[in-house]
């Protein structure tokens, strides 16, 4: 055989045609891959609802006193904090205006519940701290959420030196809270405040056995007792009290306060 023939003879072949890819595996790829993340997702998402913390309704606890609303909020896993004082006319001072967030919303337990609490009224009376000395004026003052104002000297020969002898606002008036009272001081020729006296007329309240009756003084010189004893149920007796400048005298049976009285 020629070796031409020979040649024509040998064929040679590529190598095999390989095939497209399938589309349709790579959606499905994709969509396995989507499915396992949202599954991961979703089961996340329950483990945080099971273990983190869980929603309560903000009780209501406006007119309540603090302390007391403070106690409510902690029994309901809530965390009060008073953020603001206002004074409020329609609301004793002390109890809680409102919160926020506001009662009856779902909330997580330890949100931080804030209350605003009430101050009281804003406005007060002026007390009467004529024949007072200027410390005890000023105690007064301030038990009735008022300041000492200006202090001045006048004359008046029936009040010890150094003793309130007028004020302004004057007794009984009604001003704004923190309002300044000024003073005048007597300034007339130093002498001790003079020692009086005052006859108090006591009813012993009816009971079936005798009772301790005590006199209570609070005048310049401080409070005490003037008188201790016990009297039968419905006896009545006069009882002399002494006390240096303005003298409150109180009449007590047991614990109860029967009569009170201002010399």
């Amino acid at each position: 055989m020629s070796a031409r023939r020979r040649q024509d003879q040998l064929v040679f072949s590529g190598p095999p045609e390989k095939l497209p890819p399938n589309p349709w595996w790579g959606v499905l790829t994709l969509v396995l891959v989507l499915a396992a993340i949202t599954g991961a997702a979703y089961g996340a998402f329950w483990v945080w609802l099971s273990t983190g913390p869980r929603t309560v309704a903000v009780p209501d606890v406006t007119g309540i006193e603090q302390e007391a609303a403070q106690s409510i909020l902690a029994r309901h896993r809530l965390s009060p904090k008073v953020v603001a004082r206002y004074t409020e006319a329609r609301m004793e001072a002390g109890k809680v205006i409102s919160t926020f967030p506001e009662a009856n919303r779902r909330v997580k337990q330890g949100r931080a519940i804030e209350m605003i609490v009430s101050e009281g009224s804003a406005w007060t009376w002026v007390p009467d701290v004529t024949e007072m000395s200027l410390a005890r004026a000023r105690k007064k003052l301030k038990d009735a959420h008022l300041r000492l104002g200006s202090r001045q000297t006048t004359t008046d020969t029936t009040v010890p030196p150094g003793y309130v002898a007028r004020q302004h606002p004057a007794p009984d008036t009604r001003v704004r809270r923190d309002t300044p009272v000024d003073v005048f001081l007597s300034a007339h020729p130093a002498q001790e405040p003079t020692l009086k006296y005052a006859e108090v007329q006591v009813s012993v309240p009816p009971g079936e056995e005798s009772q301790e009756i005590r006199i209570m003084v609070d005048d310049d010189d401080g409070e005490r007792v003037a008188y201790r004893q016990r009297h039968d149920p419905g006896t009545e007796f006069t009882q002399t009290i002494g006390g240096r400048g303005k003298m409150t005298i109180r009449v007590f049976a047991g614990d109860a306060l029967i009569q009170e009285k201002t010399f």
